[in-house]
């Protein structure tokens, strides 16, 4: 059996990750929760949980980043996957 390098090991870690994430999306989504409420809540658990184990200076560098890189593209799959569903 082969075993998974760091960046394989790395790939499935986010996978996972994400598919528990869309699986709380859609719960909070079923039961309700705004659009804006989702973000606020996954944006204030994610971000306390990054000052808790990384500090508050270096979690406030990493969201200051965020925009740089949606607005540089980093989403613009998932935006147009969105754009060929309302169509």
């Amino acid at each position: 059996m082969k075993t998974k390098s760091k960046g394989e090991a790395e790939a499935d870690i986010r996978k996972f990750c994400d598919l528990v994430m869309h699986h709380a999306v859609r719960v909070m989504a079923d039961s309700g929760a705004s659009t804006e409420t989702i973000i606020d809540r996954l944006l204030t658990v994610g971000a306390a949980h990054s000052v808790a184990i990384q500090g508050a200076a270096n979690t406030a560098t990493a969201f200051r980043i965020i925009p740089k890189n949606i607005e540089g593209g980093a989403l613009a799959r998932v935006e147009a996957q969105f754009a060929e569903i309302k169509h």
